[in-house]
């Protein structure tokens, strides 16, 4: 349905009154007349009460006429997608705020990403790298005829352990893998049997069984640490994916809302072009003799007007 569709009566959506208002100012400034004319009187006179003529209607009658049965079909059918349309409207508004809230609401308990805790994973690096060197430097680089270099790789590759276990337990990809921690406990073990291979007396049994204990402790305390980190993280993945959800969803509440805005405003601008049309309808309908003498002297006075506004611009050049 358009706006062309209830519009099927009147040739012009302007009141007629108003064109003949135009058209004897017109007149006025076209001639540039200083005086009213005669024959200007006699011909604005005549259009006006053959247009009066002209745009005579009858009553509207949507019973006896069908073009006035079809507009007036057409503007109930209106009405009732008007109730429509503004119910929705009214339920998809209010939806679109609650949806926007809570929207609201997830994306401030996104927060900030968690961050590594770089100090216990230091820390652990640094004590695993303590423990595992010596074992290297003296099962492993001892081949190496520079005492120095046997440190330095010792330590390097202690290093390298301690990061590359680390890596593993705070890696997000293996979250539910216990892969890392039982990695951690093999190396931890394997050195310890290096070192009770070359243990010669009971104490140094002991202090090979405490060494071993030691690592076994760091690897435990980098794995419960990254236990909590990793938690955080899908926590906040989780809360991240969630807010976007509904931010999502809060769009799409938006779009519905503003569409149904929109149709409403369409269907109120048929309503109200059909009432201006009963207004206009209602002038052509009243008393013919008392539409032709407003006519003639509504274009009579515009034209007069406009004389007088001729006049008024010649004197300002005197």
């Amino acid at each position: 349905m358009t706006e062309r569709t209830l519009d099927v009566a009147i040739p012009h959506r302007g009141s007629p009154i108003e064109w003949l208002r135009e058209r004897g100012r017109a007149r006025a400034l076209g001639t540039g007349a200083l005086e009213p004319r005669d024959e200007d009187i006699s011909s604005l006179t005549a259009l006006a009460r053959a247009t009066a003529a002209f745009v005579s209607r009858d009553e509207f009658n949507p019973a006896s006429n069908p073009r006035d049965g079809i507009r007036e079909a057409l503007f109930q059918k209106v009405c009732g997608e008007v109730k429509q349309v503004d119910e929705a409207s009214r339920i998809a508004i209010t939806r679109s705020r609650e949806v926007a809230d809570q929207a609201a609401r997830k994306r401030a308990l996104v927060g900030q990403k968690p961050e590594l805790p770089i100090i216990a994973m230091m820390a652990a690096v640094s004590v695993l790298a303590i423990s595992v060197a010596p074992t290297l430097h003296d099962f492993v680089f001892q081949t190496l005829p520079d005492d120095i270099l046997n440190w330095f790789l010792s330590i390097a590759v202690s290093a390298l352990l301690g990061v590359m276990l680390a890596w593993g337990l705070f890696s997000t990809s293996v979250t539910s893998s216990r892969t890392p921690i039982v990695v951690g406990i093999v190396i931890s073990v394997g050195l310890g049997t290096l070192r009770v291979s070359a243990a010669e007396t009971l104490r140094e049994v002991l202090f090979t069984v405490g060494l071993t204990l030691m690592e076994i402790g760091v690897v435990l305390f980098l794995d419960w640490r990254a236990g909590l980190y990793n938690k955080a993280v899908t926590d906040w993945l989780g809360n991240g994916q969630a807010a976007e959800e509904a931010e999502a969803s809060s769009s799409v509440q938006q779009h519905e809302a503003a569409r149904l805005a929109g149709e409403k405003k369409r269907l109120e601008a048929q309503v109200s072009d059909h009432l201006s049309y009963m207004e206009q309808r209602d002038e052509l309908t009243r008393d013919g003799s008392a539409r032709e003498q407003a006519y003639v002297g509504a274009t009579c006075d515009s034209y007069l007007q406009a004389v007088a506004e001729n006049s008024g611009r010649l004197q300002q050049f005197n």
